[in-house]
């Protein structure tokens, strides 16, 4: 007899054989991913993640990147990535909240999602994207493993998404995060030597429950 486990990987290998994944996925139709024409490193980063990402779902498709007047022009939908995107599709109360070095907010406006950390934050920008990725059922358990959804959602939001992180330093000492800053950022460790595209990184310093970004101290976020 057939496990279930078995069952599930026959029925996606001819689901995958006669096509029925891989066609185009509807709620991605009409839509782009939209970046300001001055976006920061860590921004541009977080639109290709964003970008590569969905390409590689067995429905996904590569979404043209933008800037919000090309994507308007158009007439598409987008997925506004960063400070300057959000503002031009969702106004300046998606700005609003102080969300530090790595909060983000993820924002339904009418048809278009806007991902955003705070105007000129490293890392908001970025955490904003993978923490939508993975809401959409991607995620990554090592630096070469990438779980892909198999079926195109039904819909993308609504969003009403407001987080920032507890631990403001977060290190882990495995190799597969100590040798691959692109996993290490997408796992959301924050320790490290990451140059401004994966968004900087937060050094621990002396005395213990402080951390030093350039001669700026501060306490640790409470629990």
């Amino acid at each position: 007899m057939f496990s279930s486990i078995s069952l599930m990987k026959l029925s996606l290998s001819i689901a995958l054989l006669f096509g029925s994944y891989g066609s185009a996925c509807d709620v991605l139709e009409q839509r782009a991913i939209s970046l300001a024409s001055d976006a920061t490193d860590s921004e541009k980063y977080s639109a290709a993640e964003l970008q590569s990402t969905i390409a590689a779902a067995p429905w996904g498709y590569t979404l043209d990147i933008l800037t919000p007047e090309e994507a308007k022009t158009k007439g598409l939908s987008v997925f506004a990535v960063g400070s300057g995107a959000a503002l031009f599709v969702a106004g300046e109360n998606i700005l609003e909240n102080d969300l530090g070095d790595e909060g983000y907010s993820i924002q339904s406006v009418k048809g278009d999602i806007a991902i955003t950390g705070k105007e000129g934050a490293p890392r908001g920008a970025l955490y904003g994207v993978y923490s939508f990725l993975r809401s959409l059922g991607f995620e990554w358990y090592s630096a070469d493993e990438l779980e892909l959804p198999p079926a195109c959602p039904d819909s993308i939001g609504p969003y009403d998404t407001t987080f920032i992180p507890v631990y403001e330093y977060r290190d882990n000492n495995q190799d597969q995060v100590t040798q691959n800053e692109d996993f290490a950022v997408r796992i959301g460790n924050n320790h490290g030597s990451f140059d401004a595209t994966h968004g900087g990184s937060v050094k621990y310093a002396t005395p213990p429950g402080e951390s030093v970004r350039g001669a700026k101290r501060r306490p640790l976020s409470p629990l």
